[in-house]
């Protein structure tokens, strides 16, 4: 990669961090982000500009976009790691031909999965609950790996094998979240 590249691919990732005036780490201030977010949306938002020039109103709109756009990656623990991962190393941790995972995680989620099929056919939503709460705990634990490994080491390599699982993790409570609501209604 090219001098030239690899500065506009800093530039570009830092762009996200820059708008919101943050460190580009995984360890945010999701208050902070939020609390920012909605100042620069009060800043930016199109309304203000409708009187304006075309050109002026089509670059509010375009601003409001890229907050809009950095907001959601940023707040989203998935998003940002991945958003990190791509710029800093160069990777894209879901790459689909990368199927890696330790195998002892394979045997852990199939075993889940399992658990929450029975809990769900049998509608019992007290241990579909206590299943949710221990996959809250097991994305913590994930999130401050990630943050060590990225954060910390900035070691792409691991970092992308924590944030394949802590994806599938959190997958896995989006479909407890639904079911539970199925259950309930």
């Amino acid at each position: 990669m090219s001098a030239a590249a690899a500065r506009a691919l800093r530039s570009n990732w830092m762009q996200f961090f820059a708008l919101f005036e943050i460190a580009a780490k995984f360890d945010i201030n999701a208050n902070a982000l939020a609390a920012k977010f909605r100042t620069l949306q009060i800043e930016s938002h199109p309304d203000k500009f409708a009187s304006a020039a075309d050109s002026v109103r089509r670059a509010a709109q375009q601003r409001s976009a890229l907050i809009n756009d950095a907001y959601k990656t940023l707040r989203d623990p998935v998003a940002r790691a991945a958003y990190l991962i791509k710029n800093t190393c160069g990777a894209d941790p879901f790459d689909e031909r990368n199927t890696k995972m330790p195998l002892h995680f394979l045997h852990a989620q199939i075993e889940l999965r399992e658990e929450i099929a029975e809990n769900c056919a049998a509608g019992n939503l007290q241990n579909l609950a206590g299943i949710a709460a221990k996959l809250e705990a097991d994305q913590a634990l994930l999130r401050a790996k990630i943050t060590q490994t990225i954060d910390v080491n900035q070691d792409c390599a691991a970092a992308i094998d924590d944030l394949r699982q802590l994806r599938f993790l959190q997958k896995v409570a989006s479909e407890i979240d639904d079911a539970v609501e199925r259950l309930e209604s």
